[in-house]
């Protein structure tokens, strides 16, 4: 039977090469950016330029390979579906086994939490084991305030000349 160890944001991996063990790199819980500009919220979404891997591990705890099927999906803080992803998984025996869903960009619906959900089906419906939350936060820069007693204009107050 197959079983869901882990499902992680990040935002790189790698993969040693005598041992196969896995590292994740920098863990993804949130983006949070600064802009000089508002930023609108379009239909079509905006994508926010940010790539991100979410990497799931299942374990067959069966003594015969197991086949399955994965879901990722990204759902925005509204709840509608962004971005759908379907795998194969072919798990062998006594066995561990990773996936790795590529992201290129969070399309932008608004500020909140988003969720990677990863769903096994199982016949003809499927089962979420797991959801990551992603909390997306877009924040205009406000302009500095000016200093106490500055005025607005050089010529203004022009600054008297050397002596």
């Amino acid at each position: 039977m197959l079983h869901h160890v882990y499902s992680v944001a990040c935002r790189s991996t790698s993969v040693e090469q005598f041992t196969n063990n896995y590292s994740l790199n920098t863990i993804v819980e949130g983006l949070r950016l600064q802009t000089s500009q508002p930023v609108s919220v379009t239909n079509p979404p905006q994508m926010i330029p940010f790539a991100l891997q979410i990497v799931t591990c299942w374990f067959n705890d069966a003594e015969v390979d197991e086949r399955g099927r994965q879901r990722m999906t990204l759902q925005n803080p509204a709840g509608d579906t962004l971005i759908q992803h379907e795998v194969e998984l072919a798990v062998p025996a006594r066995a561990n086994f990773r996936t790795t869903g590529r992201v290129p960009g969070i399309p932008y619906t608004g500020n909140g939490v988003y969720w990677f959900n990863v769903s096994l089906q199982k016949g003809d419906s499927w089962e979420t084991v797991a959801r990551v939350p992603l909390v997306v936060e877009i924040l205009a820069r406000q302009p500095e305030a000016a200093p106490a007693g500055a005025t607005a204009s050089p010529a203004a107050n022009p600054t008297p000349a050397a002596q």
